[in-house]
């Protein structure tokens, strides 16, 4: 078990504000996530995913377009830079069919 220094914590903090994944910090700092998590949470920053790693109405229509297409959702997500579990709560929400995972459409 490895513990930060106050330094390091703060260093931490200011790299999460500045956009960092929690996994990334994770790595850097050498510990687990959820202890960056608990670091953040008691620093009073969001654990949560940063505004702007959402999509807006017209990113979600091309988002579930591109899906109905037949592409799948990992390749969906990368090309808008959100999660593929993102997507499969809001296309459904957004009125797009969702496919059982890993079946594409027959032709």
């Amino acid at each position: 078990m490895r513990r930060l220094t106050e330094g390091q914590i703060t260093a931490l903090v200011a790299d999460r504000a500045a956009g960092a994944e929690i996994n990334d910090l994770a790595e850097k700092y050498g510990v687990d996530r959820t202890t960056v998590i608990g670091h953040l949470h008691r620093a009073g920053v969001s654990g949560q995913r940063r505004q702007g790693r959402t999509l807006d109405p017209g990113q979600m229509r091309a988002a579930g377009e591109l899906y109905t297409s037949g592409v799948n959702l990992a390749e969906v997500g990368e090309r808008f830079n959100v999660d593929r579990r993102y997507l499969r709560r809001v296309l459904p929400a957004a009125g797009f069919l969702m496919r059982a995972p890993g079946r594409r459409p027959t032709p």
